[in-house]
């Protein structure tokens, strides 16, 4: 079943149909399947556009990988939230929570220094 996905408005393309196909695709194949066969087959598409590739070739091309890249995005900021999750559930299990060290490390970090 194909879910019709909206393209966000910035985008030059949004109305086109075919461009909307391409998103819709890749949100159903990452439903099935996972995020490197996603990725790899909008790669895969994306090396096949060639100089004589018809428009609607090119937009649907575009909307796949356009989703596909969305989808490593949301993947990396999930990870990224579950890592900090876990690092603060740590942090409170093993008592560093209220250390000095440990408050001055998270300090820095918020407002973007390195410890």
């Amino acid at each position: 079943m194909t879910i019709a996905t909206i393209a966000p408005t910035g985008s030059a393309f949004s109305t086109d149909p075919f461009f909307c196909l391409g998103r819709a695709d890749a949100y159903d194949e990452a439903a099935a399947m996972p995020l490197e066969a996603v990725t790899a087959h909008a790669e895969l598409l994306l090396d096949h556009i060639g100089h004589d590739a018809s428009d609607a070739q090119r937009l649907y091309t575009a909307g796949y990988a356009r989703r596909a890249a969305e989808l490593v995005a949301e993947h990396l900021a999930t990870v990224a939230a579950q890592s900090e999750d876990a690092q603060t559930r740590l942090a409170r299990k093993q008592g560093r929570e209220t250390s000095t060290l440990h408050t001055r490390n998270r300090t820095a970090r918020q407002n973007g220094h390195t410890a």
